[in-house]
């Protein structure tokens, strides 16, 4: 399965679980060439370029367009590069790896200006390695290391380049967090089955 399919609008999915034979001015139609969902005043078409991927879809609602999603490939690559989706309130615009992993998204409103942008890494296994989330002059980062056996071995937040938390995890289920502030940790708490343990 595609990133751009993976990626459908979930509009999509909400019309077709709503849809059934007794349902009034209701359609839904899957082929190569695109898809089309129809449900009383919400409509959704999808278009499909010649290698048969998504590349452009549009929202209806009550008569007017209320989204449009653009999907962009690099070459003959199944996976889309980028998705771009433009509403009324403004726009999302997200790349993808060769895998079909997200590791940009820059939101802007309406008036074309930046809310926010997350960039996401990962590692070979297709783990997240990092995230970091700019919103207005706020930047926090969060940080995963993973041990030889593959399971979760630290995570650590940062907001503005100064640590507020770091964990070491024993298991999914256990492990340990220390709370930092001004750079300076100002207590530890223990986590057992997924809920913190009061301090002995």
């Amino acid at each position: 399965m595609t990133a751009g399919r993976r990626a459908l609008p979930t509009l999509l999915f909400a019309l077709c679980a709503c849809l059934s034979p007794a349902a009034e001015n209701s359609y839904a139609r899957i082929g190569d060439d695109g898809i089309t969902v129809i449900s009383g005043n919400e409509w959704y078409l999808e278009e499909h370029d010649a290698l048969g991927r998504p590349a452009r879809a549009a929202e209806w609602k009550d008569g007017r367009i209320s989204a449009l999603t653009d999907w962009i490939y690099e070459g003959d690559a199944p996976i889309c590069s980028s998705k771009v989706v433009t509403g009324d309130e403004g726009s999302v615009v997200t790349d993808y790896d060769s895998r079909g992993d997200e590791i940009r998204v820059e939101r802007k409103n309406a008036a074309g200006v930046t809310l926010s942008v997350t960039e996401r890494r990962w590692d070979g296994d297709r783990r997240e390695t990092s995230r970091s989330v700019r919103e207005g002059d706020v930047l926090t980062v969060e940080e995963w290391t993973y041990g030889e056996d593959g399971e979760l071995e630290s995570r650590r937040l940062e907001r503005n380049g100064e640590t507020v938390l770091t964990a070491r995890y024993r298991s999914e289920s256990e492990w340990t967090e220390t709370v930092y502030l001004g750079g300076r940790a100002v207590f530890t708490q223990r986590f057992e089955n997924g809920r913190r343990v009061a301090p002995r």
